[in-house]
């Protein structure tokens, strides 16, 4: 039988489409893994993240979201050309409001257009969204206000009425092309990720990010409430997972566990971090042997983390250069939702800074002497890191 060796091109230019393969310069790079080490991660996405990622559970966890919803338009712009066609997008920011008139004036996040909107009208059109890069480890920077309507013909009619109300003349016409090109991208739940109902609001739900560092936070329902008095429920991007839990302990564990996993990935330099973690960082943690187990050295992580939590957004936003103080979600921001979006930050840089507090250092002795290095690493590296070629 003939023996099947596994290899990549590396290309040494650029190939378009119409390119031939003997006008490319290249190189093959052959592997140190075998064939069936080499398509094992191909079988392990079809026969586990693939087709059973429904069946996935924790224990503790009351039901895990493999991602969030879908908001389109949420912001202006984009790293693809796809998305840097000029729309209002449904965030946005109330710079100034008319207590006398009870007129709100508001301005889409990314686009310099000014409207006045009764305000007793818009309260009631309005949800908090959580897109990713507002994910740090135990900390979320902000929630964005965004305009909602749960059907997509009602929402469409409501952007025309905010937007095109009192325009006249070229400005119509104008604002008139932005508003078609938006409803072409038009997409939004019928119903909010996080609903302003009992049940909803009095759980803790565990977030993080699905794409390369999968850094965790939680928001609790001390949160949930508070935004459920400003506005109607809580959209979270479709690039997030989201655990929820009736316990704090539990949820403060988990969230806990996965930066801890997102820091043993990085500092060992295990590799490049998978582009598409979605729910591959629970089966590392699975794997590892971390579930919730209701041991004592877990809930010393617990506890720990709830300190932790405490303090590390304010660590979060200072390195952001934002206030320390600042809210995590305000209905007349003043332009503030406009500033925090310009700003970001790549999440390795955060991560140096809250690993070295002394908070931290705690937890992670706490899992050193209770999880097993080699079973950590060899599910990091099957489950959320690339494989490296020889």
């Amino acid at each position: 039988m003939s023996e099947v060796k596994c290899g990549s091109l590396k290309l040494a230019g650029d190939a378009g489409k119409d390119s031939h393969l003997n006008d490319i310069r290249y190189e093959v790079l052959m592997s140190q893994h075998s064939f069936a080490e080499t398509v094992k991660p191909v079988e392990d996405y079809f026969r586990g993240a693939g087709l059973e990622k429904r069946r996935l559970s924790l224990r503790s966890i009351d039901v895990i979201h493999s991602e969030g919803d879908i908001v389109s338009p949420a912001f202006t712009g984009g790293p693809t050309a796809s998305v840097r066609e000029p729309v209002i997008p449904l965030a946005f920011s109330i710079v100034h409001y008319d207590e006398i008139a009870d007129k709100l004036t508001i301005t889409p996040i990314g686009l310099d257009l000014k409207t006045k909107v009764v305000g007793g009208m818009l309260v009631h059109h309005i949800a908090f969204y959580l897109p990713l890069p507002s994910i740090y480890p135990f900390a979320i920077t902000r929630f964005y206000k965004i305009l909602y309507a749960g059907d997509a013909t009602k929402l469409a009619n409501l952007l025309r009425t905010v937007y095109l109300t009192g325009r006249d003349g070229g400005e119509y016409k104008a604002v008139e092309r932005l508003l078609t090109t938006t409803l072409k991208k038009l997409k939004i739940p019928q119903n909010p990720t996080i609903q302003c109902i009992g049940g909803q609001q009095r759980k803790y739900y565990i977030v993080y990010r699905c794409q390369r560092s999968f850094s965790s936070a939680i928001i609790e329902p001390g949160v949930v409430d508070y935004l459920c008095r400003m506005g109607n429920g809580i959209i979270i991007d479709h690039h997030v997972v989201i655990l929820e839990a009736s316990r704090e302990e539990p949820a403060l564990y988990y969230s806990t566990a996965l930066n801890y996993l997102l820091y043993k990935a990085v500092n060992l330099n295990l590799g490049a971090l998978i582009r598409n973690q979605f729910t591959r960082p629970l089966r590392a943690l699975i794997e590892a042997g971390l579930e919730w187990r209701e041991e004592e050295w877990q809930y010393e992580v617990a506890k720990l983390s709830k300190v932790l939590t405490n303090i590390s957004r304010s660590h979060v936003l200072r390195q952001l250069g934002l206030p320390g103080d600042l809210a995590i979600a305000e209905l007349v921001d003043r332009g503030m939702d406009i500033k925090v979006k310009q700003v970001s930050e790549r999440v390795e840089s955060i991560l140096k800074t809250l690993f070295k507090l002394s908070e931290w250092r705690r937890i992670v002795k706490t899992f050193e002497e209770n999880v097993a290095e080699r079973r950590l690493v060899e599910s990091l590296t099957r489950w959320v890191v690339e494989r490296r070629q020889a």
